[in-house]
């Protein structure tokens, strides 16, 4: 609804305009923001001593001289203990906890496994215990919980908190977020994980803020697939029915199983091959990696052709949505000294257009955790646009 322009929300959207200032320079004057803004000097000044008496940022001294000599500015910078965010990210086997302060800043992660997830009643109830849990381990005083950002693999109603389909889950219209929010006082916002995970690259990365449309891509252990998660000029893409991303691509067990047939042929003097045929899918990727970094010339052979597929899939996200960037988080990240070569060197020979042959491919800095601080970054974001 349209709104008339009154003083109060001129004021309000001021604030939020330099408090994003703020957050995006990390520290930054008066006279910047007043030049970025056009916003006058004492409009800035005030705007700024308001969000200090609020917390949101602090006064961290003074700052260089310019080359005409005078004072030395007041640099400001966001407070990182003005509040605590906690993300989540649930897979069909356990969840994955972050705490993050008001910078974006990592300060506790834990993996917590998951029982009977059949039942969704059980599951919030692990969900409710875990989080109080790590609240009173870290010592989080009520006031300081900024909010609860859940990453959970599935469709998601985003603005009503609802899971309207989750295959690993088997979860069908579970109104998730009302069903947590009724056993904790704080605010809960519950995206898709790979829609998180792209939040989080968005948000929490500063050396990605200038990028306007991201591809983000999840692989966990459990060989569930691809998660894909877009931001397309600068907003999260979820699509018309909230599926954006959601396809069951060729990376799964079926193909798993089928690369690790082919690995015991090819070695089969090697304990490890033969024992993971026989365990697979309950041994991950985890293991896999580990023995690849031991020498396993088995183990290196399964994550070079889980990076042939990998780039495979990318080759053709990459050639419809020509994004800036290419993310690529979860447990895989481990595998990256192995595969990365791999996935730059296929699509560049596998895309059309010569332009987007070198766009960049990261793994994401937080590894398996990628979803759980994509899940915080909900949070962050909400408040960031709400202020």
């Amino acid at each position: 609804m349209y709104k008339s322009g009154n003083t109060s929300l001129v004021r309000n959207l001021n604030k939020h305009h330099i408090l994003n200032l703020v957050r995006l320079n990390q520290i930054v004057t008066a006279r910047k923001i007043s030049d970025e803004t056009g916003l006058q000097m004492s409009t800035t000044l005030n705007t700024l001593k308001s969000l200090e008496k609020e917390n949101y940022i602090i006064n961290k001294g003074l700052g260089n001289t310019t080359l005409l000599g005078g004072k030395p500015p007041v640099v400001w910078g966001i407070n990182p203990d003005y509040g605590k965010i906690i993300g989540v990210e649930l897979t069909s086997k356990e969840m994955r906890i972050v705490v993050i302060n008001f910078i974006g800043g990592k300060l506790y992660s834990e993996n917590v496994p998951l029982e009977y997830i059949q039942s969704h009643i059980i599951l919030v109830h692990q969900v409710v215990k875990q989080i109080k849990r790590i609240i009173e381990i870290n010592n989080i005083k009520h006031k300081q919980v900024l909010g609860i950002g859940i990453g959970f693999p599935g469709s998601i109603d985003y603005n009503n908190g609802i899971v309207t389909y989750s295959k690993p889950f088997d979860y069908h219209s579970i109104r998730l977020k009302a069903l947590i929010e009724k056993q904790l006082p704080y605010k809960v916002l519950i995206d898709n994980d790979a829609n998180a995970g792209a939040i989080g690259v968005n948000w929490l990365q500063s050396k990605f803020n200038d990028r306007k449309n991201i591809l983000f891509v999840c692989i966990n252990l459990e060989y569930s697939g691809m998660g894909i998660g877009l931001i397309i000029n600068g907003q999260v893409y979820r699509g018309s029915h909230s599926a954006a991303g959601e396809v069951e691509t060729l990376l799964d067990s079926r193909l798993l199983s089928k690369i690790i047939r082919i690995a015991v042929n090819k070695h089969p003097k090697e304990s490890f091959i033969k024992k993971l045929q026989k365990e697979f899918p309950h041994t991950g990727l985890t293991s896999i990696i580990a023995e690849a970094k031991k020498g396993g010339k088995g183990a290196v052979f399964i994550l070079k052709e889980i990076g042939k597929e990998v780039s495979k899939i990318l080759t053709s996200l990459i050639s419809v949505i020509d994004p800036e960037l290419v993310v690529i988080g979860g447990d895989i990240c481990y595998a990256e000294p192995i595969i990365k070569d791999i996935i730059k060197e296929r699509i560049k020979y596998g895309t059309l257009a010569e332009y987007i042959r070198e766009i960049p491919i990261h793994f994401s800095e937080y590894k398996e955790y990628s979803g759980a601080m994509g899940a915080a970054a909900l949070v962050y974001s909400h408040l960031f646009s709400s202020v």
